[in-house]
């Protein structure tokens, strides 16, 4: 029994199966890829960023002057107390 496992893969028939099979395994991935270009508009991202910096830049300066003002009171409040003690 393994005498003609051994003959069947010596034989040339058995070496031509197994070199197709590696010739269909190895193109196997060139036949799955298909060429799609990648555009990124990037002159249109940063138009669009520019515009929206402009848009947001007064909401986002609301928000750290009021931050800003809430840390100068503490600071003060804290300096006050401290001159009482």
């Amino acid at each position: 029994m393994l005498l003609r496992i051994q003959s069947a893969l010596r034989s040339k028939t058995f070496m031509y199966f197994v070199l197709v099979a590696a010739v269909f395994a190895l193109s196997i991935p060139t036949i799955a890829q298909t060429p799609v270009p990648l555009v990124v508009p990037t002159n249109e991202i940063f138009t669009q960023t520019n515009t929206w910096m402009g848009v947001f830049a007064p909401v986002v300066a609301i928000g750290v002057g009021i931050a800003v003002a809430l840390a100068i009171l503490g600071f003060i409040g804290n300096q006050i107390l401290k001159a009482f003690k």
